[in-house]
């Protein structure tokens, strides 16, 4: 279980590190949701104030292997749901291996292979990303709506306060985060709609793997609970 934050991303063939968006993604034991929103002035003082549009932004399920070094693993995220592909034949997973970071402890690094934003091509890359704890006690939901075609399928992550949406109904995509201060849920960026948005009044402990909550939207929307658990002291 994660709440990550991007630091940076490299591409082969050069490999210079650059952050050109505000990347949250929110990981449980199976389902992930990934949001990257390109940063207005990137790395100005600006980016951090203000939120652009979606660079890409998708959600699926991981898998994780350890690798023979302590502390290393390989991972796998399959995206079933992106604002990127417009068919079922553009569904993709990505590969890549995860390891400290050589130089900072307070860091991962991730290396792989996925789609270049730019060209489609798969290509090498390194990713470096900081995770947030979770306090012992916050909640991790995870709910998926539609039925299981490309063009009408949604996830909402919550870890603790943190909150991310993705999908498209009828075609048409959408995606939200959120963060939980004093006075409740703030819409942090939003984009196509807030489907699902009802779902952050449930409380980990009224929620059931399996179970359905309906939520008020317009047309009504059914979504099934995929994971509920509480965080646990290591």
């Amino acid at each position: 279980m994660s709440v990550s934050t991007r630091v940076s991303i490299a591409w082969a063939p050069e490999f210079t590190a650059s952050e050109p968006t505000d990347t949250l993604v929110l990981t449980g034991k199976t389902f992930f949701v990934d949001q990257r929103l390109l940063s207005p002035g990137a790395n100005t003082a600006e980016s951090k104030t203000k939120r652009g549009t979606v660079d890409w932004a998708f959600a699926g399920t991981r898998s994780a292997k350890d690798a023979e070094v302590p502390g290393h693993s390989y991972c796998s995220w399959t995206h079933l749901v992106s604002s990127r592909f417009t068919t079922a034949a553009d569904e993709c997973v990505d590969e890549g291996y995860m390891q400290p970071h050589p130089t900072d402890s307070e860091l991962a690094l991730e290396t792989g292979a996925m789609a270049h934003p730019d060209s489609g091509v798969v290509t090498a890359y390194r990713e470096v990303w900081r995770d947030e704890d979770a306090a012992v006690g916050d909640g991790v939901l995870f709910w998926e709506c539609g039925d299981g075609k490309w063009e009408d399928r949604g996830f909402v992550g919550v870890i603790g306060g943190n909150a991310l949406a993705v999908g498209r109904a009828d075609g048409a995509f959408y995606t939200w985060r959120a963060k939980r201060g004093a006075d409740g849920w703030e819409v942090l960026f939003e984009s196509g709609g807030r489907r699902g948005w009802d779902l952050l009044g449930v409380d980990v402990a009224d929620a059931t793997v399996g179970g359905v909550v309906a939520t008020g939207e317009s047309g009504g929307q059914r979504w099934v609970c995929r994971e509920a658990w509480a965080v646990e002291s290591k």
